[in-house]
């Protein structure tokens, strides 16, 4: 099986991403994202894909997992990137072939004003 972790994931993350400062009911930490800030395309319960935009951003699964943070760990938590603070909303996981572990997770945001 492909390793998309290394394969595919980690050369896009080391191209787009940007560093990003977490942080969580537990304290802060800093991850690599990718901005989808401008608005993603969203899977309603029917199939049907919808363009929004509701701005997100990606995080490696693993990079979670090294620092001890589950999903719902993620929702209330703020995420500074970019010259923006965002509260994180909700969450979608983005699994690869090889399950969620290996995957993105996708955080729906909202803009905080400072």
């Amino acid at each position: 099986m492909i390793n998309f972790r290394t394969k595919l994931l980690n050369p896009i993350y080391r191209r787009l991403g940007v560093p990003a400062v977490l942080e969580t009911d537990d304290g802060e930490v800093t991850v690599t994202v990718i901005d989808k800030t401008a608005g993603v395309a969203l899977m309603t319960a029917d199939g049907l894909t919808v363009d929004t935009i509701k701005p997100a951003a990606d995080v490696r699964a693993y990079e979670l997992a090294e620092h001890e943070i589950d999903r719902a760990g993620l929702t209330d938590a703020t995420l500074r990137f970019n010259g923006k603070l965002w509260m994180v909303v909700s969450t979608l996981p983005r699994p690869t072939l090889a399950g969620e572990a290996d995957g993105e997770v996708r955080m729906i945001l909202s803009e905080v004003e400072e």
